[in-house]
């Protein structure tokens, strides 16, 4: 096994905007997209198998090859009115997270399509595809029922892929972005503020003339990493001294898990259950070396 060292890690706050294009640029030096290397699935239906889902009210819901964005199955969605959630800790997501699912309402778009988060027994925060009334909307729903929150007017075309992602920040802020079906032009964004869930699961909805199909479910890391050697730091980071740059949502937490991306020239690999071990502007990680 390889021996496990401290490495020094700067973090750079992803709300400050300058330094993020820094470290994007770092991520793209390495011959990768951040959303490659930054987000987790936790669910992509590639199993088949949606009995994990619990059933509220009438809901036709059957992973399917036809419904697949990526991959060989995505799941088929159909409603008189019915959800369905699954909340255990494989799909767990919370505030602070960025959530992103794949949706597609069909030939006929004339419903709604629901995609829950924070879901539990006790109710769900969605953001709704809303052919019938032309919109990007959230809503909070309770006991499974139905609060609308604020929209932005959107005119949904058949048979079309588009990725939804939620930016679900401390406190209740709620950022929904539509991107167009490349999954990277931004073609639409609602806000709001609601605190009505913190966290939980996964969660489903959707009625109309045709069926709709969903796929591919990702959350964002909280920290993740960009290894570079020390030519390349001084560059993006004004000359700072560190072993790694670490690009946070607000702030790395202890016990963060991270990821790592590999400039070209660096050789160093860290485990996938790496923790950050403090909290502060140079911070202290386990990182694995690699044994090439």
């Amino acid at each position: 096994m390889p021996e496990q060292t401290a490495k020094k890690v700067h973090i750079i706050p992803r709300g400050k905007a300058s330094q993020q294009l820094l470290a994007v640029i770092a991520v793209l030096l390495s011959g990768l997209t951040p959303g490659a290397v930054s987000a987790t699935v936790i669910e992509d239906f590639e199993d088949g198998d949606v009995s994990d889902y619990t059933p509220i009210g009438s809901l036709t819901f059957f992973a399917s090859a036809a419904a697949a964005h990526d991959g060989a199955w995505g799941v088929s969605v159909d409603s008189a009115g019915g959800w369905r959630f699954r909340d255990d800790t494989g799909v767990e997501v919370a505030q602070g997270d960025v959530i992103s699912v794949w949706v597609n309402l069909g030939s006929r778009p004339t419903g709604r399509a629901y995609f829950g988060f924070g879901a539990t027994a006790a109710g769900t925060m969605s953001l709704v595809a809303a052919a019938n009334t032309q919109d990007l909307r959230f809503q909070a729903n309770p006991n499974y029922g139905f609060i609308a929150l604020n929209s932005s007017p959107q005119v949904w075309l058949p048979n079309k892929w588009y990725r939804m992602e939620i930016i679900w920040e401390v406190g209740g802020g709620l950022t929904g972005n539509l991107y167009d079906s490349d999954g990277v032009t931004l073609i639409n964004t609602v806000s709001d503020v609601d605190n009505t869930f913190a966290s939980g699961g996964i969660a489903f909805r959707a009625f109309g003339s045709s069926v709709t199909l969903f796929d591919t479910i990702e959350v964002v890391l909280d920290c993740f990493v960009v290894d570079a050697i020390d030519d390349e730091f001084s560059v993006i980071n004004d000359g700072a001294s560190a072993d790694l740059l670490v690009l946070a949502n607000d702030e790395c937490k202890a016990d963060t898990p991270i990821s790592v991306v590999e400039l070209p020239k660096a050789r160093k690999a860290m485990p996938p259950d790496a923790k950050v071990l403090s909290t502060s502007e140079t911070v202290l990680i386990n990182v694995t070396p690699s044994l090439s």
